[in-house]
This record gives structure tokens, sequence and C-alpha cells, in this order.
């Protein structure tokens, strides 16, 4: 054991070293330098959930077990028998060292808050907040001095119950989809994965066996690098006797040349909804090359829906709004009706420095809110959200960042009933809106038809669409 004292005065000679000299760097580590300033890959990432059969997924794990790829392609057996649904599907295209990111978003407004609404009447929602619900994926591709690295960032989340309702009469009276004190589920996770050609052991001596040096090596399609980030079991976090499975991949194209800009284009965007299983089995499939642009004239064969289509320029080292939208005037704050009733009334009270004992009958007058249609609310401020879609191009020396955002209202929530006759009805509501979005960064050079993200939706209802996937595709002329 050393033992280090502290009335003891050490002289030392100080050492300088060379940069390359990083005793924790290993050789293999050092005969790579990270990519020059403005050098840019295309790159592809995914996401991929899967909803299958609890039992059926820990039988194949007792009796075969294997690898992330081994269970992946028991998937794809298990998907043609029908004992697996394909839940959702994210895909996004862009640069290396660049964010990316995939949306399929729904936002419920719940109440944080209540006051008391009278005898015989629910609790007034004071205060809201909003929960974003839904699929979200923020992949990365790097390259370091260790070679290439894909980082994935996911989430999922869903309402899991309305809310526990501490109030006797709107937990007698309320409907089964009633918006109280939501219960959320939430689903993330983080995985850095280094995908190297080679597996060799970065701390081996100079000169090892071990050290075998590289390159790094091109993935040829997204399910050749795969990685299950996360399980998820039970009820809540699936469906009744199933497991949510979690895969990501990823897919390294070739360098790209960053373009000098001398002038405005013309950017357009359109949305097109494809069958889900459709558009898999296709990323999905040996051979696929998405990144070589060839998916608009793929999809043509496909059943497809226009969704959304716009056009507009985008400037020079500036950043452009383009959008088709629709203004929705919502309440966020709601009052009783002004209907309150006066009683009075006598009761005993002692009176203030009286003899002890004493009672003085004191008249008082107490405030009631009305019962029934009378307490139904007024809502009293009110906010728009723009429904519909929208581009934002910011160009910034040869490269184009593209955030596609849209808007719909899928629903409301009822935060509030008044008793009507023999009935409860809604007073007080929410508008539920769904989003899908897409932000990626691109050369700003003309092209053709180029698909930057498959991504979901919600349907009325705010039920995702496990059914169709969006495809989204943008051109530069």
């Amino acid at each position: 054991m050393r033992n280090f004292l502290p009335s003891m005065m050490l002289m030392w000679t100080p050492v300088v070293l060379a940069a390359s000299d990083n005793p924790f760097e290993s050789e293999r580590m050092r005969s790579e330098p990270a990519p020059a300033a403005g050098e840019f890959h295309r790159c592809e990432m995914m996401l991929e959930h899967f909803l299958v059969e609890t039992e059926l997924i820990d039988r194949w794990e007792r009796s075969e077990g294997g690898s992330d790829a081994n269970l992946y392609e028991k998937l794809r057996e298990w998907l043609e028998e029908g004992r697996v649904k394909l839940d959702c599907t994210g895909w996004v295209a862009g640069l290396t060292g660049k964010e990316m990111l995939l949306e399929q978003i729904i936002e419920p407004i719940y109440p944080t808050s209540y006051y008391p609404g009278g005898k015989g009447a629910w609790p007034f929602p004071a205060s809201f907040e909003t929960y974003n619900c839904g699929y979200d994926f923020r992949p990365q591709m790097l390259l370091g001095k260790a070679g290439w690295s894909a980082n994935w960032d996911f989430g999922w989340s869903r309402m899991i119950s309305p809310g526990t309702v501490h109030h006797v009469i709107a937990d007698a009276t309320r409907h089964p989809d009633d918006v109280f004190l939501p219960v959320f589920r939430r689903l993330e996770g983080n995985a850095l994965r280094s995908l190297r050609g080679d597996h060799s052991d970065p701390f081996a001596a100079t000169g090892s066996t071990k050290d075998t040096k590289s390159v790094p090596s091109p993935i040829l399609h997204p399910a050749n690098h795969l990685d299950l980030l996360s399980r998820l079991d039970g009820e809540d976090g699936a469906e009744d006797g199933y497991s949510r499975l979690v895969f990501a991949s990823s897919r390294l194209g070739e360098k790209v040349e960053v373009p000098t800009p001398d002038k405005p284009l013309k950017i357009k965007m359109r949305i097109r909804r494809v069958p889900h299983r459709t558009v898999w089995t296709w990323l999905s499939s040996e051979g696929v090359d998405p990144l070589a642009d060839l998916a608009w004239d793929e999809s043509q064969s496909w059943p497809t829906e226009l969704v959304a289509s716009l056009d507009g320029w985008a400037q020079i080292q500036s950043t452009t709004e383009i959008s088709q939208t629709e203004g929705i005037v919502y309440p966020t704050e709601w009052m009783p009706t002004a209907e309150w009733e006066e009683t009075a009334r006598w009761e005993e009270q002692e009176e203030r420095g009286g003899k002890k004992g004493t009672a003085t009958r004191v008249r008082k007058k107490v405030v009631e809110p009305a019962v029934g249609v009378e307490m139904s609310a007024t809502p009293t401020s009110f906010e728009t959200r723009n429904v519909g879609a929208e581009i934002e191009a910011s160009v910034e020396g040869g490269l184009i960042s593209l955030v596609i955002d849209n808007v719909d209202q899928v629903g409301k929530s009822i935060l509030h009933r008044v008793k009507e006759g023999d009935k409860w009805v809604a007073d007080a509501t929410m508008p539920v809106f769904a989003r899908h979005a897409v932000t990626t960064t691109l050369p700003f050079r003309p092209c053709g038809w180029t698909l930057i993200g498959v991504n979901g939706e919600y349907l009325a209802g705010g039920v995702p669409d496990t059914e169709n996937r969006l495809l989204y595709f943008v051109k530069l002329e």
C-alpha cells in the first residue's frame, strides 16, 4: 500500500507530453483523425416498434435465444404468421454530424388544479398543462477518432388512465373518457453504437496482434446493424399479453460535396400516405438504397394519398417560412356562470369580549353557487393554434436545414360536466392536437424528389394510425 504523508514536501520535475502522447489513447485511435470541418456523408437512421406476444418471445429466449439480429429475423417470420404487430416505423435521412428528428405527437391538455363547484356540482378546473404523448426519435451519426458511431435517442409515451376523481359527484357521474388528473407512461432511452468494421481491443499495446487496423466500413442496409433498444412488457407497456420491442438501425452513405450557393432555389414539399407494411418491407429489404433518390419512382407504384403540398423559395443565408394553416381559437380558462344565491341564516356564535359561555344570535349571509345548468362554464380567455402544414428552411453556407411540421385537431377532451335534466352534459372541453414533424439537413443544391423522412400520424379520436405511414419528399430546383 502506498502511503501519502501530507507533512512531507516532495520535489518533482514537470514532464511535458506531446499532443499525440496521451497514455490513455490506443495506437489505433491515434491513426484515425477526426473529420475535416465541413466534411459530410449522407446517412439514414431507422426506429421500429413491434408488439409481440410476450409468451412467444419468452419461449424463443428459453429455447433458442441469440443476438438482436437473430431476434429481428424471427420477428419477420412471426409478422408473416400474424403473431407480431407492426406498431411504428420511423426513418429519417440527413448528413453526418447534423441534427435529425422525427416526432409523432398527440397533445392532451389536462387540469392541474380545481376550485369548488358548489353543492351538487363538479369542481371546476382552474389551471392546465399539456403533456406530449406519442413517438419521438432524435438520432445522429458521428465520426470521431475511433471511427463511425450512431447515437439513438428515442421516447414513447401515452396516457394510460384519465386519472383518479377526488370528488364524489364527479366520480359517480363521469364518462369513461373524461379527463381529470391523468396517469402517463413514458419509455425513453439512449444508445451510442460503434459502427466500425472491426472489434479490436482499443487498449491493446502497439504491435499487438489484436490491434487490427481498418477503416470504418459502410453499412449495407438498415437491417445489417440493429440494436434492440428496449423491451417493455405488461398491459400498460404494450397491449395485454404483448411486449413492445424497440429496434434501431443505421446506414452510412457516400461523402457529399457541399456547394457554394449563388442564388435562391425553389423548394417543394410533398407528404404522401402509404400502407405501413408496404414501406416497411421496402425499407428493410436487402439491396434497397433509399439514399439513391429512387424512393419517389418506387412509391408511384404503391397506393398513395397526398396529405400536404407546399411550394416556395429558399433564400440564401436566411430563414424562409412557408405555411398553409388555419387558426383554431379555443378557450383556455373558464369560470362558473355568474348565477349565485344569497341566503340569510342565523348562527350561534360567541360574542367577542362578552361573558364566557354566552352566545349572540348573529345574522350571516352565505353565498352559494347555484346547482345544475346554471353552473355551466363560461370561457374567459382564449388561445389560437395554427392547424395545417408548415416548412421552415434555413440556409447557412452550403447547407439547408429543414423543419417540416403538420398539425391536426383530432378530438377534444372533456374536463367538466353539469346536470341538465337527468343527464350530465359536457360544458368545458379542450381540443386535442396532434402533429407529425421531421427535422434534417441537406446540401443546398438542385436535386430530384428526395425522401427525407418516414413518419406516422394520429387519427380522429387520438388513435395512432398503425396501418399507414407518411412519406416526406423534398425537391430543390
